[in-house]
């Protein structure tokens, strides 16, 4: 997922446009361009995102071609382990943590 956001950046700034990554927590389904990728069979996920790019249950990161994103954070949790991906809004950089 982070190596996700980080292309998404890449292609916001060479391409010059808006790069939207949608997330859905409820079908545990992330992903752009019409291709949504599934998480693992019992992953589940959690977002906090800017309130602009909300959808209902669904939402999304904005990443711009200056390469600052409309940041956020998304939690995943496997079998009782739980890793979080930052997106700085200011940098754009999604960064992997604990």
């Amino acid at each position: 997922m982070a190596a996700t956001f980080q292309l998404a950046r890449s292609r916001a700034m060479t391409a010059n446009t808006d790069v939207v990554v949608a997330i859905d927590p409820v079908n545990a389904e992330f992903g752009y361009r019409n291709a949504m990728h599934k998480l693992p069979k019992g992953m589940s996920i959690a977002v906090t995102i800017a309130e602009t790019e909300r959808r209902g249950d669904t939402g999304a990161l904005r990443f711009f071609p200056d390469g600052q994103s409309s940041g956020g954070d998304v939690l995943l949790s496997y079998q009782g382990y739980t890793r979080r991906i930052a997106v700085n809004w200011f940098t754009g950089q999604p960064v992997l943590g604990r």
